[in-house]
Order: C-alpha cells, then structure tokens, then sequence
C-alpha cells in the first residue's frame, strides 16, 4: 500500500511539474501575444486612417471623372457647334461673292 501510494504521489509530484512547465509557457505565449497586440495597435490605426484617405480620395476621384465626363461632353458640343457655325459661314461667303 505505502508503495502505490509512492506511486501516486509521485505521478502526481511529475503532474505538477509538468503543470508548472506548461503554465510558464502559456504564461510566456501570453506575454508575447500582448507584445505583438501592442506592436500590432499603431499598424491598425495607420490602416484604418490610410483607408479613410482612400475612400475620400475615391470620392473626389469620382467627382473629378464625373466633371471631366461633362467637359469632355460640352467640348464635343462646342466643335460639333463650330463645324455648324463655319459651314452656315462659308455658305454665306459663297452667296455674298456671287
């Protein structure tokens, strides 16, 4: 009997040791996640302004390609008006010559 209890006492002795052993590292593992959150805090916080410049630089690229899209439209319309313009002109340089 005095021998199984040794047994178990000493099963139990290598049990809390390894206890310790994996108490320490999940107490270091610990540690070094909180160091890598912390390091990790500043790089989240440039990304999430990053991503708020991007959105606004989006926005106004957008305004920009609408104003763009209507200037291109009225210099097309300005030509096509010039085209007209110099043809009724030309036309009536022709009966004023005659």
């Amino acid at each position: 009997m005095d021998r199984r209890l040794s047994t178990i006492e000493s099963r139990a002795q290598v049990a809390r040791g390894r206890e310790a052993v994996l108490t320490s590292e999940v107490g270091a593992y610990t540690s070094r996640v909180r160091t890598l959150e912390a390091r990790l805090a500043p790089l989240a916080a440039r990304r999430s302004a990053a991503e708020a410049t991007a959105r606004t630089l989006t926005a106004e690229l957008d305004g920009l390609n609408q104003r763009l899209a209507a200037e291109t439209q009225g210099l097309s319309d300005a030509k096509r008006l010039i085209g007209t313009q110099r043809a009724a002109l030309a036309a009536r340089l022709r009966e004023l010559y005659r």
